[in-house]
């Protein structure tokens, strides 16, 4: 499935207008295999990156970097504090096969995976998101290399820490890049897409970026984020599109109602109402919209089904999206 790597955690309750701050659906639901059989250590791998002669010897480098890294997280704080993405975006500068070069992107991937924390900082201080961002700004006719260049992307711009951080900002461009192709289909890529930007918009856990979150909106993006949600057919594509957009209508609940999201969410709910995380974040966009009271009139006043929709989610939608939608009509009756 496509996604961050990131396990699923619960926002700590806030004291003021926002009822739901970020997204907090997990899409991954991936197996750990902790036993790589690999006897290199963090240490000899970093050696051999810095004296690897042939594209040969550093292609099997970088296969045996992917195994030991997708599963060890302390592999991977070890690596960086080695400087790991460093090298690794020297290593690229020197201008690397195709097939190498996902390799590279796939190590990025899973030396950003797992929770928010220090392997994020370090990796973005070293520059990780230059790396990617420069590998997709190139003429990609490889899907695999695309691909995995947006799952890096993606683990990369977990949790910003700092509101001043325009890091994942500057990734806007290179998103809106991918524009035409997602308006002409839904392509494999398209929900690890969806997700870079829920990350865009996320400070951490449990708060949104105001800054992040107005730069997306006047990108454009929240309309290319409600035809994915409204088109796509995979479930994981689905849930990252509209926890991108669960997280813009923390901030802007009025431009999300005006983006045609009830359209959506009204579309998407019944459909889905067994899925908990496509239930959860349904809700969710709802419930923040109606902390506008202007949005919270139009749409009881416009779309009279919403309230029955919610009330069917509640009584059999799993156990967070049932929740989310009891709160949610808890805030209906409120208005």
């Amino acid at each position: 499935m496509g996604g961050a790597d990131r396990a699923q955690d619960v926002p700590r309750q806030q004291q003021h207008a926002r009822h739901t701050h970020r997204s907090t659906a997990d899409w991954t639901q991936l197996a750990v295999k902790p036993d790589t059989g690999c006897a290199d250590t963090v240490e000899s791998l970093v050696a051999r990156l810095q004296s690897s002669g042939s594209m040969d010897q550093l292609r099997s480098l970088l296969e045996v970097c992917c195994k030991v890294f997708e599963h060890e997280a302390a592999t991977r704080q070890d690596f960086l504090d080695r400087g790991g993405v460093a090298l690794l975006a020297r290593v690229a500068s020197v201008g690397i096969p195709v097939g190498t070069r996902v390799l590279l992107m796939r190590t990025v991937r899973y030396v950003c995976r797992g929770d928010v924390g220090e392997t994020q900082r370090l990796a973005r201080d070293q520059g990780a998101i230059a790396l990617v961002c420069s590998t997709l700004a190139m003429s990609l006719d490889h899907g695999e290399l695309e691909a995995e260049a947006w799952f890096a992307l993606q683990n990369a711009l977990n949790a910003l820490f700092d509101r001043e951080d325009k890091t994942a900002i500057s990734c806007l461009p290179i998103l809106a890049s991918r524009f035409p192709a997602l308006r002409l289909t839904i392509p494999p890529w398209a929900g690890t897409w969806c997700g870079a930007i829920r990350n865009v918009c996320e400070l951490d856990k449990c708060r949104v970026s105001a800054t992040a979150v107005s730069a997306v909106v006047e990108a454009g993006f929240l309309p290319v984020l409600l035809s994915v949600a409204n088109r796509a057919l995979d479930t994981s594509c689905i849930g990252q599109a509209l926890c991108a957009v669960w997280n813009v209508s923390a901030e802007m609940p009025d431009a999300t109602f005006e983006g045609g999201a009830t359209e959506v969410v009204r579309s998407l709910l019944p459909m889905h109402v067994c899925h908990e995380g496509i239930t959860q974040a349904c809700c969710a966009i709802l419930l923040n919209m109606f902390c506008s009271v202007s949005a919270a009139l139009a749409i009881k006043s416009k779309f009279s089904d919403v309230r029955r929709l919610v009330e069917h989610a509640a009584a059999v939608s799993p156990k967070a999206g049932a929740d989310k939608a009891r709160q949610l009509l808890r805030k209906y009756d409120e208005i």
